[in-house]
C-alpha cells in the first residue's frame, strides 16, 4: 500500500483502482454461491436497534465522504470541470451496487453482522482464494485515502512543496499508523463507524450548510451596502434577507440534522466501543 500510494495524484491509480473493483466483484459472484438458497428472509432493520442503526449510519457515511476529499479528486481529474455530473454518476452507480450487493448478500447470510468472509467455510481452495482476493482489493484501493490524505497533511506542511523524501516519508506513516489501529483494535466495523459517525459526518453534513450560510450572510450583507456620502448604508438588515430566501430551510434543516445525527450516532458507537 505504502509503495502504490507514492504517486503524485490520484490520477495515476485509475487503472489500479479499476482491477480492485473488477476483484470484489467477482469475489462476491463466488461469496453468493456459498449462501444459504434454501430459504430467504430479508431483514433490513439492523439486529441491534439503534446501535445497529448508528453502525450503519456511520459506514455509509464513511462509504460516501467524498467532502473532505472534494479538491484532492477534482485537481487529479484532467477535466476538472466536470467534477459535479461525475461525482452524481459515481454516486448513482455505487448506491446502486451498494443496494443490490447489501441485500443480495443479506438474502444469503441473514445473520451476518460483520465481515461477510467470516461467513465463508475456514478450509479449502476457493475460500482461501477469496481472502487473497480480497487483499488484493485493499491492496488496490486503500491507496485511493492513503494519497489525498497525505495530500492534505503535505500541503499544510510543506505548503505544497513536498520533496520526494517527505512525500514517501507521510504516506508510509500514514499507512504505519493505521495498519497499528488495525492490529490494535479487533474491531475493524467498530473503527469504521466511528471515524464516519464522528469525522466524516462533520465534514460532509455539517460544514458545509454552516459555510453556505456564512458565506451568503457575507454576500448579502455586500449586496445590501448602499453607496452615501462619506461611506456605506446597509440598506436591509442581514436576517431580513436570510429570511426572504425560501431555501435557508434546506441549509437549516441540513445543519440541524448533521449536528443531531453526528453526535447522537458517535455516543453510541463510543459507548458500545468502550463496553
Amino acid at each position: 500500500i505504502g509503495l502504490f500510494s507514492n504517486v503524485p495524484d490520484m490520477g495515476y491509480l485509475s487503472k489500479l483502482s479499476a482491477m480492485g473493483l473488477t476483484t470484489l466483484f467477482v469475489s462476491f459472484i463466488v461469496i453468493a454461491f456459498y449462501g444459504n438458497f434454501s430459504s430467504f428472509s430479508l431483514n433490513l432493520w439492523p439486529l441491534e436497534g439503534l446501535k445497529g442503526i448508528s453502525h450503519w449510519f456511520g459506514c455509509t457515511v464513511f462509504s460516501f465522504g467524498t467532502v473532505p476529499l472534494t479538491y484532492n479528486l477534482r485537481d487529479s481529474m484532467l477535466e476538472p470541470q466536470q467534477m459535479m455530473p461525475s461525482t452524481a454518476i459515481a454516486f448513482g452507480l455505487v448506491t446502486m451496487s451498494y443496494v443490490l450487493l447489501g441485500s443480495g448478500m443479506l438474502l444469503l447470510y441473514p445473520n451476518v453482522k460483520g465481515d461477510i468472509l467470516k461467513e465463508l467455510p475456514s478450509l479449502g481452495y476457493v475460500p482461501t482464494a477469496i481472502r487473497l482476493a480480497m487483499t488484493l482489493v485493499v491492496l488496490a484501493t486503500a491507496p485511493l485515502l492513503v494519497v489525498p490524505c497525505g495530500e492534505v497533511v503535505e500541503g499544510k506542511v510543506f505548503r505544497g512543496n513536498a520533496t520526494p523524501r517527505a512525500r514517501v516519508g507521510i504516506r508510509l506513516g500514514i499507512c504505519i499508523l493505521c495498519t497499528a489501529i488495525g492490529i490494535g483494535v479487533p474491531g475493524f466495523v467498530e473503527v469504521l463507524s466511528f471515524v464516519g459517525c464522528c469525522c466524516v459526518a462533520l465534514f460532509s453534513y455539517v460544514v458545509p450548510p454552516l459555510l453556505h450560510l456564512l458565506l451568503s450572510c457575507q454576500r448579502w450583507v455586500k449586496d445590501t451596502e448602499l453607496p452615501v456620502k462619506g461611506g456605506t448604508a446597509t440598506g436591509t438588515t442581514c436576517i431580513g434577507q436570510v429570511c426572504s430566501k425560501s431555501w435557508l430551510l434546506v441549509d437549516i434543516v441540513m445543519l440541524l440534522w448533521g449536528i443531531a445525527a453526528s453526535f447522537i450516532s458517535t455516543m453510541y458507537v463510543f459507548r458500545t466501543s468502550y463496553q
